[in-house]
């Protein structure tokens, strides 16, 4: 069971192209492939998705749970799950200060992600 897991952590980290330092203890990160943005107004989206995977991979107290979160940064299934849970978020809220109606009428269609907005999830969502 420990070589399953070894051969895995080992494939993630050849994937995350990280290069071990030579004492062995500290590996020394040369780049980690985050999600692509192909669309102009997603960008704040894929910030905010990166800053938490990078978060969630820096607390993780398991080398698995940080080498998973790591991974999540270039999974395109997961980045559209959080921007619809973004949206969901933006969408139920009240306060016309954070997120207006036209707001709300323009998160159907890949609105931007506004420093309001941004405001407002740092206030209301639990993974913030």
């Amino acid at each position: 069971m420990k070589n399953a897991a070894n051969v895995s952590t080992s494939a993630a980290l050849r994937w995350l192209q990280i290069k071990p330092h030579p004492n062995n203890c500290c590996p020394q990160l040369r780049h980690i492939p985050v999600q692509q943005q192909f669309r102009g107004t997603l960008c704040g989206y894929h910030a905010l998705y990166n800053a938490k995977c990078m978060a969630r991979s820096l607390i993780a107290e398991r080398k698995f749970t940080q080498l998973a979160n790591l991974v999540n940064l270039n999974n395109d299934r997961e980045f559209w799950n959080h921007y619809r849970r973004t949206i969901k978020i933006l969408g139920d809220c009240e306060n016309k200060y954070y997120v207006s109606e036209t707001d709300i009428k323009e998160l159907k269609n890949e609105a931007p992600l506004e420093r309001s907005h941004m405001n407002y999830l740092i206030l209301k969502d639990p993974e913030l």
